[in-house]
This record gives structure tokens, sequence and C-alpha cells, in this order.
């Protein structure tokens, strides 16, 4: 097994009801589809409304359902935000 730290901010850390937490993934790099749905099973449905906005970031890089995250590694979910 391999492990993944999340970690969550502001409103999707909210509605997780924790800053982070680790998961673990039996493949070494995931897609980060199966990481949102290992997410959204362990949360409300509230949490995967939220989650589905959120920016997905590792090593300072955006990344998309497609992409795969070598792990051990650390997930950033960012909600959206405003400002300027």
């Amino acid at each position: 097994m391999h492990t993944l730290t999340v970690n969550y901010f502001a409103g999707i850390a909210q509605a997780a009801g924790v800053e982070s937490e680790r998961i673990e993934c039996e493949q070494s790099a995931p897609e980060i589809s199966a990481v949102i749905n290992a997410l959204t099973e362990r949360h409300d449905a509230d949490f995967a409304r939220r989650l589905r906005v959120c920016a997905l970031v590792a090593n300072g890089k955006a990344l998309n359902a497609t992409d795969r995250l070598p792990l051990p590694a650390h997930l950033d979910v960012l909600p959206p935000f405003a400002g300027g």
C-alpha cells in the first residue's frame, strides 16, 4: 500500500471535518479520478459537491482527473476563491 496525504483548505476543510487525512492506495501512481472517488466515499454529499469545484494541486502543479500522482505524495485541495 502507498500513502497519500490530503490537505484541505477553507470551506472544503470544513466540509471534510478535518484539515488533513491520509489514505492508502493500492497503486503507486493512482489516477486522480480514483483518488477523488476514494475521498467522496469517505465523506458526505456536501463534501462531494464541494470537491467537484476544487483545484487539486501536488508539487505546485494543478492536476486533472486523468493525471497520475506518484506516491507517497501530498495533495492540496483548494476551494474556489476570489480576489485580485
